[in-house]
């Protein structure tokens, strides 16, 4: 499902689509069980360029983090993610025709890998049955299938000729395109999974490199290109515990280390981990250890403290 968006007057809208998204994210959740994933542009299209933004967009949701149930995502302007068609940007590609061919495409492209082979055996059986043109197409849209989704650029396309539908490598074909289908999708979960671990990666290394600075959930979510609802999500869903979590852990290791080897004061400690007041500071270091900072600044061994 593709919307476009189009603003009355001057100002920016990507903040309230943004919002708006995260809202009917949550509806759908709730009303219908169901998860729904977003990618906004992130940029204004105008319309000649609307087919190329369309299919970078695609690009991008079929790998990494597009790969993840209810993932929100904004699009990049990195070039090259979809090569314009011959004929020019706004060229109708054919529409090849067999039963069962859309589905095992949207079940591809929405990286629906439990109910792909299911289909993909009961299409490959309608085909035994049917004529000798049937099978031929159906060999035809599995290549098809395989190139449009770039599973063929280290591995082997399916083999066998097309002369006699019938030809005893009609089994080992499907075999041989179910196999290249499966790595496929192994190496969308191996992407997903390295983009995950890039994501944590770059905000754990900006927390603990800003802890002064501003680490805010909207400050993060912009730094690694994620909605500020969806990164507090998947950062539980991958780590088990809430960022802030996180933040106010590294946060009490360094005002312990501080405490225990510098001769900074409190004040100076707490602007130097962001906080806007030392009694700020001082609240949040009670509530973790137990003491407030002079009483562990004196008994650094924890006999003033919960450790």
């Amino acid at each position: 499902m593709v919307w476009f968006v189009q603003q009355k007057g001057d100002g920016g809208i990507q903040p309230f689509l943004a919002e708006t998204l995260a809202s009917v994210q949550t509806a759908c959740c709730r009303t219908l069980q169901a998860t729904v994933s977003f990618m906004l542009a992130g940029q204004e299209t105008a319309w000649r360029d609307t087919a190329d933004t369309f299919r970078r967009l695609s690009a991008q949701m079929g790998r990494g983090m597009g790969l993840r149930p209810g993932a929100l995502l904004i699009g990049t302007q990195a070039g090259g993610d979809a090569a314009a068609p011959e004929g020019g940007a706004g060229a109708e590609r054919p529409r090849f025709r067999f039963d069962g061919l859309a589905e095992l495409s949207a079940l591809l492209e929405n990286n629906r890998r439990d109910l792909f082979f299911p289909a993909l055996r009961e299409l490959a059986a309608a085909a035994s049955e049917a004529g000798a043109e049937e099978r031929t197409a159906l060999r035809l849209g599995l290549r098809a299938l395989l190139l449009a989704s770039d599973a063929g650029g280290e591995e082997r396309q399916p083999g066998g000729g097309f002369d006699d539908p019938d030809e005893p490598g009609w089994e080992e074909e499907l075999a041989d395109f179910a196999e290249q289908a499966e790595r496929l999708f192994e190496r969308r979960r191996q992407g997903q999974a390295e983009r995950e671990s890039e994501v944590l990666a770059t905000i754990h290394r900006h927390i603990d490199d800003h802890l002064g600075d501003d680490i805010s959930l909207n400050r993060l979510a912009d730094l690694v290109r994620l909605h500020p609802s969806y990164l507090s999500r998947l950062y539980k869903e991958m780590t088990g515990r809430g960022l802030y979590d996180y933040i106010s852990e590294r946060r009490l290791a360094a005002a312990r280390k501080y405490l225990r080897q510098s001769s900074l004061k409190v004040h100076e400690i707490a602007a130097a981990l962001g906080y806007n007041s030392s009694f700020a500071f001082a609240r949040f270091f009670k509530s973790q250890t137990g003491a407030t900072p002079q009483e562990y600044r004196q008994f650094p061994d924890g006999s003033a403290s919960k450790q």
